[in-house]
């Protein structure tokens, strides 16, 4: 297909215009879109009002509700959700593809009128220009760390075309294009860089082995660096400049190149999903990083909630929530989705009968919040394999262990769990018995 010039670069402006009623006193005295949300201080009645909270494009209502608003104390609203947008992405893009401009319009209104109307302005990037012969690129040769790209806004391109065949629209191919492009933005939250991660490798920790990475960037010395966080990278950088750039490999050459590295792991306790980065720093104190790939570390053994009752008033999670797009400068990395680690509310068994010459076969019932990678269950040295698409089904693993010997009273047994990389929890349970005196008849 033909690509689309465009010439414009990713960016948000917000344009805030104030109307205040001066029947009611009321105003806002502050709007700011921010990260995690649109900040607003309202100013008015002395008890708060009932604003309504409105998202648009061009007169389309992409979300609405009535918030209660606390005279001069700041609120965070939330900002356009992707699955908002997602059920009319189809005609934004089709509007936008005229103009190649979104403005997203943030309105909070009262009964009397509009307080304040701020437009979020969503430019269309050029994502064409990272294809440009000047710009750096670095590419791991060795696998098992991911194969990393750009999201494609080419799979957008079926939906493009079918709204113009549904509405009767006739449009070329470098319209439909342009539609594919917008929808990518807009459902990627306007990430341009997003990269993407597939064929990640789970691993116990992170190998030892040398990479060899193809690239064209210039200085003075190199690291294949893993981090879970940009702070982080930025940290190590400034500790290697410090301290003479002790773990760089020293370059030699010039423009296009082939490096040998061995990866170095920024936090030796880190697990879940791990970014590796190239990263080069000059003499001068000039520093880049560019991602080339990932791997997933899982060094966490099954967490056991009945171990620490607190936790399960919780939502625990010893990994970051997958799916999330962790930021690096201004691109996101995206892995792929992945088992979340193993919980377990607790251990069960109904009622048993035995004795002490053949022993007590029991039935125990292992209780399950998350399954993720578990994978067996150790009780007295016997190894039980969790069925994976029962435990999925039931949130539960059953199986029968038969006890040699059970003292009246308490009987505390060790019982261990086991995930698919070898780690290991144990737990206790504390099987009780009485003593039943049998009287004849």
């Amino acid at each position: 297909m033909k690509k689309i010039p465009f010439n414009f670069a990713l960016f948000y402006v917000s344009l805030l215009s104030v109307i205040s009623t001066a029947c009611e006193n009321q105003s806002i005295e502050k709007m700011n879109f921010e990260e995690d949300g649109l900040k607003v201080v309202y100013k008015g009645k002395q008890s708060g009002a009932s604003i309504d909270y409105i998202i648009s494009y061009e007169g389309i209502i992409l979300h609405s509700e009535n918030v209660f608003l606390v005279s001069e104390e700041e609120k965070t609203l939330p900002l356009l959700k992707k699955q908002e947008a997602f059920d009319k992405v189809d005609t934004i893009a089709y509007t936008c593809a005229y103009t190649g401009v979104l403005d997203f319009h943030y309105i909070l209104k009262s009964k009397d009128g509009i307080l304040a109307d701020s437009a979020k302005v969503l430019a269309i990037p050029n994502l064409f220009s990272k294809n440009d012969s000047n710009s750096k690129f670095a590419q791991l040769l060795t696998n098992g760390y991911g194969t990393i790209k750009h999201g494609d806004y080419f799979q957008y391109f079926p939906r493009a075309k079918s709204f113009l065949v549904r509405n009767k629209i006739r449009k070329d191919d470098d319209f439909i294009e342009r539609m594919a492009y917008i929808m990518y933005i807009i459902l990627n939250n306007g990430h341009e860089n997003l990269y993407e991660l597939s064929e990640v490798r789970k691993v116990k920790e992170m190998p030892n082995e040398p990479i060899v990475v193809h690239t064209n960037m210039d200085y003075d010395y190199f690291y294949l660096l893993a981090v879970d966080k940009e702070n982080n990278l930025k940290t190590f950088a400034e500790s290697e400049i410090v301290n003479g750039f002790k773990q760089g490999k020293r370059n030699q050459a010039v423009g296009d190149k082939y490096l040998t590295l061995v990866p170095i792991l920024h936090n030796p306790y880190a697990s879940g999903e791990i970014s590796l980065f190239l990263l080069g720093i000059n003499e001068n104190w000039d520093y880049d990083y560019y991602p080339v790939g990932g791997i997933v570390i899982d060094n966490v053994a099954p967490i056991l909630l009945w171990e620490n009752p607190a936790l399960q008033l919780f939502s625990v999670n010893a990994y970051p929530v997958h799916g999330a797009l962790e930021k690096f400068k201004d691109y996101y990395v995206k892995f792929p989705v992945s088992l979340y680690q193993s919980q377990i509310k607790n251990v069960t068994w109904g009622n048993f009968e035995g004795n002490n010459y053949w022993g007590y076969p029991i039935v125990f019932t292992v209780n399950i919040a998350e399954i993720g990678d578990l994978s067996s269950v150790i009780l007295q040295g016997n190894r039980y394999r969790i069925d994976l698409s029962e435990a999925f089904r039931k949130n539960a693993f059953v199986f029968e262990h038969r006890l040699p010997r059970l003292n009246v009273g308490d009987n505390y047994i060790t019982i261990q769990f086991e995930d698919r990389m070898g780690n290991v929890s144990s737990g206790e349970i504390n099987i009780r018995t009485e003593s039943i005196r049998n009287e004849e008849m």
